[in-house]
């Protein structure tokens, strides 16, 4: 018994000195890593659990360790249930309840070869990846998809790993009865980026793109983009494959993504859509959501290069619809004669010359195939067709396109209703007759957030109309009691744009800006006080009532900017020469004498008012002081002179070096110098620019981008962003985009008729049509040469109606018997 107890002690004793040296360790070096010993290659830290569990949050406690194990243990059982639930906790990052946190941050890293002190970065692909290749040989399919997606997630971190499990994926392919597993397949070579398997995965896609099966050809569309992505120096090789998808792909789902495919790798080579431009007009009811988006800009880009704009000769201004009202000159002999054939000939050239009698038979087809568009759920579908649909339909039909965005607009989240009413706004700053009667539509609400109303009101100023005016006044009055004052000063930017479309309205807005120019808000009161000034600034004689008011309200104003603005509307008259480019005696003549004096005496008042706190005021305040004293004097107003000296006497002093440098300048030119200097002194002092007036903040100059797109939102060019072509003047023929087949059958008339001018190849041109009799259109669809042969599948791609086999077989004939009646 003495015996075990002293071992009892010495053996708590060399704990005790274990624990106290490794404790000291840690502390002296916070951030050294734990020590590490090696047992048989397998690195193990002082509490006994892997360093690869540790980088993933394993090794702080022994129950990680033991779930670590667990799971290792699930992925190597012969149980698809246990496997199943290994993989999903791996790829759910489910597994541990502390360890967990610290896994879903080390799960997407990878590890790095070549690590900083020769140290292994390691990482959960170092510890399962080899447990999970070996389910590979799964017929599990759910188990499959998880392994799948495992191995694209950590391919390019462990690239030797995965080249182990190309073989096993390329199995897939094989199984003729599992169309799922050929899908996943091709999905995961597609996406494993590793440079060894590029070549393989090529292959791979070549063949899936003529799979029986929609799906798997699907997914190998896409792997073109992927492959691209990764690969840019096989483009031309992808390109081909793709037109081979466009020639002869009759399965919407698959042209959706081929559209994508081809917005993403040659938006620019427009050429290559002729032949399946019709069979993409067809086909986009039956696409996906998402796949027609891709296909309407893919048919965008496409009608602005080969189709002219319908609407051209209405959207030129007012000088070209003079010219077509015009009337024609006639001769007396043609007024007089019975004989109406010249005429005739000149008005059908001028009505075949008009844009809308440009429309083709494949811009019909366009316009007619994109209108059951318009009634769709998704909202990028509705935006993408009315874009189309505004660039090439005529203008009397574009109110299908203002009903399915106010449609739109209402029944979508709020985060979409900015983006679609941002893209209404510049539709009806085009078109304000479409959205005119959803006038009401467009009203604020109280739940909507600050930019949408402020994007609802310039919406509101685009389309009003007469009829709507009283209505519209209603509606901005109640908004100018808001409590937002962003939104009150836009709303009296509001009323500015429509006195300046409607002056009959001046009345009623005048009476509202002159109460909130007091606006205890300075940015509300000087907007008051800027549209104000923006009406009255070209005949100032006809708002003294106005002028006199605000004068009286000078000291009431608490913003810098509305006393400016004060000052220099009641000195304007002063000031209108120079802006009118008429003598001052023109104006004068124009005002009267009497109210141009008794302006002077207004604009000496409000200088007057401002001068007895002018050391308490702004600096932008005192310039504007000086300027309209300025003016009085240079005019000859007796009583300004003494308050001007006063007031330059002040400046001279003044802190600010722009108030004593004006305030020289001034003292200067005022002081005499002759008829000469007078005038010169005069040009200067009265020097000014009208105000600009109150502009549409939806300008098509300031926003150059097609409308509907993310650069047109943020308003700069966005990443992605692809331009549309300009329109055609001339539509292009209708021939380029004839159906494949028979462009070749021309061709092969040609060739024979070149062979039977040369007898030597006599025996070529007899072998030919066994060649073609041989082959069936399934083995054209399937095949992958790039002979003529293949044009044959464009017949399996998409049907023709019996009227049209009719017409290509007439026209057949006819071209047949031709070349008969030459040899």
């Amino acid at each position: 018994m003495k015996g075990l107890k002293d071992f009892g002690r010495g053996l708590k004793e060399k704990m005790r000195n274990r624990a106290s040296s490794t404790s000291n360790s840690a502390a002296s070096t916070p951030s050294a890593s734990p020590s590490v010993a090696q047992n048989n290659g397998v690195s193990y830290n002082n509490n006994g659990f892997g360093s690869a569990a540790a980088s993933i949050g394993f090794g702080s406690d022994p129950a990680s360790a033991t779930e670590e194990r667990q799971r290792k243990q699930q992925l190597s059982s012969k149980s698809t249930h246990e496997q199943l639930e290994a993989m999903r906790w791996l790829i759910t990052e489910t597994g541990g309840k502390k360890a967990y946190t610290n896994m879903s941050q080390q799960i997407s890293v990878s590890s790095t070869a070549g690590a900083a002190g020769g140290a292994e970065d390691t990482s959960i692909a170092d510890t399962f990846l080899p447990s999970v290749v070996k389910l590979l040989a799964t017929k599990h399919p759910e188990i499959k998809r998880l392994v799948y997606i495992f191995l694209v997630r950590h391919a390019e971190s462990k690239p030797d790993d995965t080249l182990m499990a190309v073989n096993e994926i390329q199995k897939g392919l094989n199984d003729s009865n599992n169309a799922q597993a050929r899908v996943l397949s091709v999905r995961v070579l597609s996406s494993i980026r590793v440079q060894d398997i590029v070549p393989i995965t090529f292959v791979v896609i070549k063949s899936a793109v003529f799979d029986p099966n929609a799906l798997v050809r699907k997914a190998a569309v896409v792997g073109l983009a992927k492959l691209y992505s990764f690969n840019r120096d096989m483009e031309e090789d992808l390109f081909e494959i793709l037109l081979k998808v466009f020639d002869s792909e009759p399965s919407p789902l698959v042209m959706g993504s081929a559209c994508e495919v081809f917005n993403t790798m040659c938006p620019e080579r427009l050429d290559a859509v002729h032949w399946s431009y019709r069979k993409l007009c067809k086909m986009l009811v039956d696409m996906d959501e998402w796949s027609q988006v891709a296909a309407l800009n893919l048919l965008h880009r496409y009608a602005r290069a080969n189709f002219v704009d319908p609407n051209k000769g209405k959207t030129q201004g007012t000088k070209q619809v003079s010219m077509e009202s015009s009337p024609k000159v006639e001769s007396v002999d043609n007024f007089y004669g019975d004989d109406d054939s010249s005429s005739k000939i000149v008005e059908d050239s001028e009505v075949s010359s008009r844009p809308e009698n440009l429309i083709t038979e494949d811009h019909r087809l366009l316009l007619r195939c994109t209108w059951p568009l318009l009634q769709s759920r998704n909202s990028a579908v509705v935006m993408a067709t009315v874009a189309l649909q505004f660039d090439f339909a005529p203008s009397y039909e574009h109110h299908r396109c203002g009903k399915a965005l106010m449609f739109c607009m209402r029944s979508t989240r709020s985060a979409s209703e900015y983006v679609i009413l941002h893209s209404v706004a510049s539709f009806a700053h085009k078109y304000p007759e479409v959205f005119a009667p959803h006038f009401t539509g467009f009203f604020v609400r109280a739940s909507d957030p600050l930019h949408v109303k402020c994007l609802k009101l310039n919406v509101l100023t685009e389309i009003i109309a007469e009829d709507n005016i009283p209505e519209l006044l209603k509606e901005l009055q109640a908004y100018l009691r808001d409590n937002e004052m962003t939104f009150v000063s836009n709303a009296i930017f509001a009323l500015g744009r429509c006195v300046q479309k409607y002056p009959k309205m001046q009345e009623r807005i005048l009476k509202s800006l002159m109460v909130l120019s007091t606006h205890a808000s300075e940015q509300v009161s000087a907007n008051s006080v800027q549209v104000i000034l923006g009406i009255a600034q070209g005949r100032p004689d006809l708002y003294m009532e106005q002028i006199a008011k605000l004068i009286k309200r000078y000291h009431l104003m608490a913003s810098p900017k509305s006393k400016m603005g004060v000052l220099w509307l009641s000195s304007c008259h002063l000031t209108l020469q120079s802006r009118a480019g008429e003598g001052e005696q023109d104006v004068k003549e124009m005002m009267g004498k009497e109210t141009f004096a008794k302006l002077s005496d207004l604009a000496y008042e409000a200088a007057r008012l401002a001068t007895t706190e002018f050391i308490e005021q702004d600096e932008e305040v005192k310039i504007q002081i000086l300027n309209s004293l300025a003016r009085l004097t240079i005019h000859g107003v007796e009583k300004a002179k003494p308050a001007f000296d006063y007031v330059l006497n002040m400046a001279k002093c003044d802190t600010s070096y722009s108030v004593r440098d004006k305030a020289r300048l001034y003292g200067g030119l005022t002081s005499g110098g002759g008829a000469d200097g007078e005038s010169i002194s005069k040009k200067i002092i009265l020097a000014s620019a009208n105000l600009k007036p109150i502009s549409s903040p939806i300008d098509d100059s300031k926003n150059a981008f097609s409308i509907g797109s993310l650069s047109h939102l943020v308003d700069h060019s966005a990443p992605g962003y692809q331009t549309m072509p300009e329109f055609r003047t001339t539509p292009t023929n209708s021939t380029l985009r004839d159906a494949k087949i028979t462009q070749n059958s021309s061709k092969s008339q040609n060739q024979n008729q070149v062979r039977s001018q040369y007898p030597n190849n006599a025996a070529s041109s007899s072998q030919q049509p066994h060649a073609a009799a041989d082959n069936s259109p399934l083995d054209n669809f399937y095949s992958d040469s790039e002979s003529d042969g293949y044009s044959g599948s464009y017949s399996y791609s998409y049907s023709e109606s019996e009227e049209e086999e009719e017409e290509r077989g007439q026209d057949e004939e006819q071209t047949g018997e031709g070349a008969e009646g030459e040899q």
